[in-house]
């Protein structure tokens, strides 16, 4: 089972149930998912089910610009407080790596 399962995904098996679901809901807001590299593709996952994938950043993934999307996918009211609070937080490590994941796409 899946870490932090809440509301509907509660008592779910992630891989079968969680996952695939969620990957439907990226699916339908990044059409073009399913062809982007495989590290954006894990660090998009990862953002969404955590609820941290911003409607500016989608747009920006849309057209392919992921060095956009990096910057503005930190441009996070939570990531900002967390990290002057504890640059180390894990909120703040996951958040950068998928950063970091988008940034190295576009850097081809």
């Amino acid at each position: 089972f899946g870490v932090g399962q809440t509301g509907e995904y509660k008592d779910k098996n992630f891989f079968t149930e969680v996952f695939p679901a969620k990957e439907r809901e990226v699916r339908a807001k990044i059409p073009g998912y399913a062809g982007m590299p495989e590290g954006v593709r894990k660090a998009v996952m990862s953002a969404h089910y955590r609820g941290d994938l911003g409607p500016e950043t989608v747009k920006l993934l849309n057209k392919g610009d992921y060095e956009a999307a990096a910057d503005e996918y930190l441009d996070h009211e939570e990531y900002r407080k967390r990290k002057a609070k504890n640059p180390n937080d894990g909120v703040v490590a996951r958040m950068d790596r998928n950063s970091q994941a988008f940034r190295k796409a576009a850097s081809g």
